[in-house]
């Protein structure tokens, strides 16, 4: 299927035409940093009658800070994502790492796309991949928090820890 996103793709034209500037800036012609604050300030679901407080303010003087990517190989494969304070990235390569040991993708195994044990057991994976997120994954820069063990998490070691209680059709 063919997703078309005109207005997405008009964002990323004026990103590329005009760099940092139509994101930061509220002054921008391009509008792209007040439609940001203007979106977040609609009140929320979550928050009745409360609303975001971001500010064109806190967009222009935000500065962005370039980290290392975190890597593991999974089958063969490279994976660079995003290190903390994203939680997204740990959790990709650990729930790669946890699955590793299924034979994801064999049908006369059982594992075929969409199947109730490939199903079934990246389900778990993730599971396990969110509580070790709601556990460990913070902000680097935070003075005060916790360092996220970052070799640990992804560890062999403690991926086949991890997966160990994994077991097909439980």
């Amino acid at each position: 299927e063919l997703l078309v996103q005109p207005d997405l793709a008009n964002t990323f034209k004026q990103l590329a035409a005009s760099g940092p500037d139509a994101f930061y800036d509220c002054a921008h012609a391009s509008g792209i940093a007040q439609a940001i604050v203007d979106t977040q300030r609609v009140a929320r679901r979550d928050n009745p009658g409360g609303k975001g407080r971001m500010s064109c303010a806190d967009l222009e003087t935000y500065n962005v800070e370039v980290l290392p990517p975190i890597r593991r190989n999974y089958r063969g494969y490279d994976i660079v994502t995003i290190p903390p304070p994203s939680s997204g990235g740990i959790g990709l390569l650990q729930m790669l790492g946890m699955l590793e040991r299924f034979p994801l993708g064999d049908m006369r195994a059982g594992f075929g796309s969409g199947r109730l044990f490939t199903l079934n057991v990246m389900l778990e994976a993730m599971r396990l991949a969110y509580a070790d997120r709601a556990l460990w994954v913070g902000d680097q820069t935070c003075p005060k928090c916790v360092k996220v063990p970052v070799e640990g998490l992804l560890s062999d070691a403690y991926l086949a820890a991890r997966s160990a209680p994994i077991e097909v059709g439980k």
